[in-house]
């Protein structure tokens, strides 16, 4: 495919994806009501902001080292299991100030906190290194037009 009919489909589909999001919340609100999804965007809210603590970067280390092509096993290994210990430590952490959380909140959702954490961490890297492997993209090869790129001696 070109690159026009790709990105005209990637923003096709991020709309469509907008637009089916905007209209599932409104139908949640009037099934659920105000409390359980206030509740729900709380839950939410926390854990986006955990999961960006829980991978700190190494999503685009995942990617660049992966997609070099040398010893790609390896480093998406260590790429997952270093977010992983990233979760254990954040785990334990919401678990530990697991009344702080509750009471934020306004009911006893920590262990759904930590599992819907557990589950987007998991996601995510399993996301990232499907890319990188599937990618033929290298890093330090495209012309110096690109941020990436390293900067060659003229």
């Amino acid at each position: 495919m070109k690159l026009g009919q790709t990105s005209f489909i990637q923003f096709l589909s991020r709309m469509v994806a907008s637009l089916l999001g905007f209209i599932a919340t409104i139908y949640f609100a009037r099934l659920l009501g105000a409390e359980p999804l206030g509740i729900y965007n709380l839950v939410l809210g926390i854990v986006s902001w955990l999961g960006i603590i829980g991978s700190i970067g190494l999503s685009g280390a995942i990617i660049k080292r992966v997609s070099e092509g040398k010893q790609r096993e390896q480093y998406a290994t260590a790429g997952i299991l270093s977010i992983m210990a990233l979760f254990a430590v954040l785990a334990i952490g919401i678990v530990l100030f697991r009344s702080h959380v509750d009471s934020y909140i306004g009911r006893p959702v920590t262990e759904y906190v930590v599992l819907i954490l557990f589950v987007t961490l998991l996601f995510n890297c399993h996301i990232t290194t499907q890319w990188a492997k599937s990618s033929s993209y290298k890093w330090g090869t495209i012309s110096n037009k690109n941020r990436w790129a390293k900067p060659t001696s003229d």
